[in-house]
């Protein structure tokens, strides 16, 4: 179930208005795994991953703590439906600081993880994912034809397509696996695993 951009744009000034007491939860999630790492009680890194609830908002937290500092990250995320009790869409917005969001439609968290139609499915998909890439690497590049989104991450299951979606968000609504690579996708993923390796190692 596709979202329009003005609603999926009022629930982005909303992550960005709530983001203040998120960021506050995790700092206070970090500073007690941070006294724990120095005490010795816990080995290095400590991450922890929970969900958070603002208000009328729903959040995945991810805090990691080492002995070089913090990393947070948190991804807002929202059942829709046509009728009261029904969802048939489940979205998400991972802000990223100064760079643009990224938005994950109902689609893909579908086609991510365990395939499957059901909810159930696709909020275990929507944890696994974040908790695997909090802070996706994604990256601009060339189409190989028309209608190709100009966005792509490369990803140990395969590759995550998105396209710009207004001026202010990045939509990730296509996931490929590996047997689904046409060749130049093939080495595009090739190529984007290497940057990412070059980004991860300066």
């Amino acid at each position: 179930m596709p979202i329009p951009l003005d609603h999926l744009e009022s629930k982005l000034k909303e992550a960005r208005r709530h983001y203040p007491a998120v960021e506050h939860s995790m700092g206070l999630r970090a500073g007690l795994l941070a006294h724990a790492l120095a005490k010795g009680k816990v080995l290095s890194p400590e991450v922890q991953d929970y969900m958070f609830r603002y208000k009328h908002t729903q959040w995945r937290c991810r805090v990691r703590v080492t002995a070089l500092g913090v990393q947070k990250h948190a991804l807002l995320w929202w059942l829709h439906g046509r009728e009261p009790f029904r969802h048939e869409g489940l979205d998400a917005l991972l802000l990223r600081g100064h760079r643009l969001p990224l938005h994950f439609d109902t689609h893909f968290w579908g086609r991510w993880g365990l395939r499957s139609e059901v909810m159930g499915v696709k909020l275990t998909n929507l944890m696994g994912f974040f908790r695997q890439y909090p802070d996706l690497s994604i990256h601009h590049g060339k189409r190989f034809y028309e209608k190709q989104p100009e966005f792509a991450a490369a990803i140990d299951q395969g590759m995550v397509f998105a396209r710009q979606n207004g001026n202010r968000i990045i939509s990730c609504d296509t996931f490929k696996d590996h047997s689904l690579f046409s060749k130049e996708e093939r080495e595009l993923w090739e190529h984007l695993r290497k940057k990412d390796g070059a980004r991860r190692a300066a």
